[in-house]
């Protein structure tokens, strides 16, 4: 307890000792920090700031945001290149969707997924909630649990998508990687080699 409040659920101390609070720790623990620490805590801050507040509302909208998203990349997605192919086979923007595919390929992937879709326009599916039942528990993981995660990825110069930042991309929250990726790179390796140095 930090000895200003007699609530220990709602002491601010308390919250930043237990994690729950991800801004930078209060003055009395800032004044005993070495400089090290000071500045690990000034970058977990950036890198990893509290999520934000959310009511039903966005929740519901995020999951039909994400919903539509995966059902496009799912299946509309090899519809459209089959589409865009037989309007120009030698399209170079076309060809370089399909890479690794032949001819065939993209044919048969899209009658795949056209007949997908056509079953379940007219509900011939056996599970109608199959799909939904798949994406809640990778929206509930990935996506709002993201909300929390620290950043690390586009945003850091990593060869690799930051979920924190498509979380807030889902959400349409504002981005918190207000910085370059250059400047996210330097601010991810200085805080790593900080972690290590300090045994967190």
């Amino acid at each position: 307890m930090c000895g200003t409040c007699c609530n220990l659920e709602s002491c601010q101390t308390q919250k930043w000792v237990t994690g729950r609070d991800r801004s930078l720790p209060p003055l009395e623990f800032i004044a005993h920090m070495t400089d090290d620490e000071k500045r690990y805590e000034e970058l977990k801050a950036k890198l990893m700031p509290p999520a934000p507040e959310l009511d039903e509302k966005d929740i519901t909208i995020a999951h039909a945001r994400y919903a539509m998203n995966s059902l496009i990349w799912d299946y509309m997605y090899d519809m459209v290149i089959y589409l865009k192919w037989l309007e120009n086979p030698e399209n170079d923007e076309v060809r370089g969707w399909i890479k690794i595919r032949d001819d065939n390929k993209i044919k048969d992937d899209a009658i795949q997924s056209a007949n997908i879709l056509w079953k379940k326009i007219h509900d011939l599916d056996d599970d109608k909630h199959e799909d939904w039942d798949r994406i809640e528990p990778k929206f509930r993981e990935h996506i709002l649990g993201s909300l929390s995660d620290m950043h690390g990825g586009d945003c850091t110069a990593v060869a690799c998508s930051c979920m924190r930042c498509h979380a807030e991309e889902t959400f349409k929250v504002p981005y918190t990687a207000n910085w370059s990726k250059g400047e996210g790179y330097k601010m991810e390796q200085e805080f790593l080699n900080l972690k290590k140095k300090l045994g967190k």
